[in-house]
C-alpha cells in the first residue's frame, strides 16, 4: 500500500473511525493468498546492485523471499510480484541487510498458522550476491497497449522465433468481503496479439487486448523457454508480478507473474518508486546465498547454502 494522508484501505472500525466513509485505495501490489502470499513481512527496499529499485519481501506463512518492481502510472504506484527463493529454513518474520552488504532474514513462528508448514519454528539465514546470473523475468512493466517483460539474459533464437505463442496470460479482480479473503472474481484467459524482441534480445514488448484497471494479470511461459546460454526461463528459480502456488526450489515453471494493475498509463510510466521503507546498501552483482540451514547444503546458479554462524 502507498499510504497517504486521509487514504482508506479497507479497514472498517467500530465505531467509525475518521477515513471509514472515504473511498477505498486499492493496493499497489495485489499478493493473491497462498499463490504468492500468506502472511507477508516487512518489505525491504535495495538501492544497489541488480534489483537496485525492487523490494524484497518475506512471508511468515507461506514463507520464502518475494520480489517486487514499482512503477508509478498516471500518478500511482502499481507493479509486479516475482518469487525469488523458497528455498529456506524457516517462514520469514525479518528481513534486513548487513553492514557487510548481505541479506539477513530471520524466522520467528508460533502455534496455528504463523509459521510455514514443515519448515523449523525459527531460523537465521544470510544470502550474498554472487557473480552467477540467473535467467529469469527482471521486471514486467505496463505499456499503452499491454506489457513490457526485460529479462536477466537475452531471448534465445529458437524461443524468439514463436515469441507470442511463449506466453500464456489470465486477468481477475477482488472484492471485499467479511470472510477471511475472497475468491478471483471475472477470471478470463487473454490472448498476447504480438511480440516483439528489443535489439538486446533481453525485453519484450507484448500487444494484450482486453485488459482491464483494478486487476492482477497472471503471465507465465511455458517451457521450453530459453536465453542465448541455453538456460530455462525461471530455472532454478521462479518469477513473479504478483506470483503463483508454493514449490520446492528444485521445480520451478518458467517464470510466471502476477502484475497488479491499477490503470493501463496514458503515457511511458516513471520506472522507480521513490518509496523507501527500509535501505539496502547491498551491492548485487548477481547472487549468492550463504544460509543457516540445519540441513546438507545445496546450491543452484544463484544461490549458495551453507551453514551460517547464528
Amino acid at each position: 500500500m502507498h499510504v497517504k494522508q486521509g487514504r482508506f484501505f479497507n479497514h472498517y472500525m467500530n465505531p467509525a473511525g475518521p477515513f471509514d466513509a472515504n473511498p477505498v485505495t486499492p493496493p499497489v501490489l495485489w499478493m493473491p493468498q497462498n499463490e504468492i502470499s500468506n502472511s507477508p513481512s516487512t518489505p525491504l527496499y535495495l538501492t544497489s546492485g541488480r534489483y537496485a529499485g525492487q523490494f524484497v519481501i518475506g512471508d511468515v506463512t507461506y514463507g520464502g523471499l518475494q520480489r517486487a518492481n514499482l512503477e508509478k502510472v498516471n500518478g500511482e504506484y502499481q507493479g509486479a510480484l516475482f518469487r525469488l527463493t523458497q528455498g529456506l529454513e524457516a517462514g520469514v518474520s525479518e528481513v534486513n541487510v548487513g553492514p557487510d552488504g548481505a541479506i539477513y532474514v530471520g524466522g520467528l513462528g508460533a502455534g496455528g498458522n504463523w509459521g510455514q508448514t514443515g519448515k523449523l519454528s525459527y531460523g537465521l539465514q544470510k544470502l550474498t550476491p554472487n557473480s552467477a546470473t540467473t535467467f529469469e523475468m527482471l521486471a514486467m512493466r505496463a505499456t499503452t497497449a499491454g506489457f513490457e517483460v526485460e529479462y536477466t539474459q537475452p531471448v534465445s533464437a529458437e524461443t524468439a522465433a514463436n515469441l507470442a505463442a511463449h506466453y500464456k496470460i489470465k486477468q481477475w479482480r477482488y472484492q471485499a468481503t467479511s470472510s477471511y479473503g475472497g475468491p478471483k472474481i471475472d477470471e478470463e484467459t487473454l490472448t498476447v496479439t504480438s511480440a516483439t524482441l528489443s535489439a538486446d534480445g533481453k525485453k519484450v514488448t507484448l500487444a494484450v487486448n482486453g485488459r482491464k484497471a483494478g486487476h492482477v494479470v497472471y503471465l507465465r511461459s511455458p517451457r521450453p523457454f530459453t536465453s542465448t546460454t541455453g538456460s530455462r526461463c525461471g530455472a532454478p528459480k521462479r518469477g513473479t508480478r504478483s506470483t503463483p502456488s508454493q514449490a520446492s526450489p528444485r521445480r520451478r515453471p518458467a517464470g510466471p507473474t502476477w502484475r497488479s494493475t491499477r490503470r493501463p498509463p496514458r503515457t511511458a510510466p516513471a520506472r522507480r518508486p521513490r518509496a523507501r521503507p527500509r535501505r539496502s546498501t547491498a551491492a548485487w552483482p548477481a547472487a549468492t546465498a550463504t544460509s543457516g540451514a540445519r540441513r546438507a547444503p545445496r546450491s543452484n546458479s544463484r544461490w549458495t547454502w551453507g551453514p551460517a554462524t547464528r
